[in-house]
């Protein structure tokens, strides 16, 4: 993979919206984003992630992951 997108929602099954709330950077397969100004307390925030790679031009993008969960305290 040249670089994973991450989007999160706090529904289930839809509200990821079309733009990545977070990606790795171009070139590597590893990151971390620290978002403790964004959530709020007692909601529960889903993730989902997918892999993106560039041949000859064109985007391919994997599956989608399992979605993760977590619930801020």
């Amino acid at each position: 993979m040249d670089y994973y997108e991450v989007y999160k929602s706090t529904k289930r099954y839809s509200g990821f919206g079309t733009e990545p709330y977070f990606e790795t950077k171009q070139g590597g397969i590893t990151g971390w984003y620290k978002n403790t100004k964004e959530l709020k307390k007692g909601t529960r925030y889903y993730y989902k992630v997918r892999g993106v790679r560039d041949i000859a031009g064109e985007t391919v993008y994997t599956q989608w992951s399992t979605k993760a969960w977590r619930l801020v305290k």
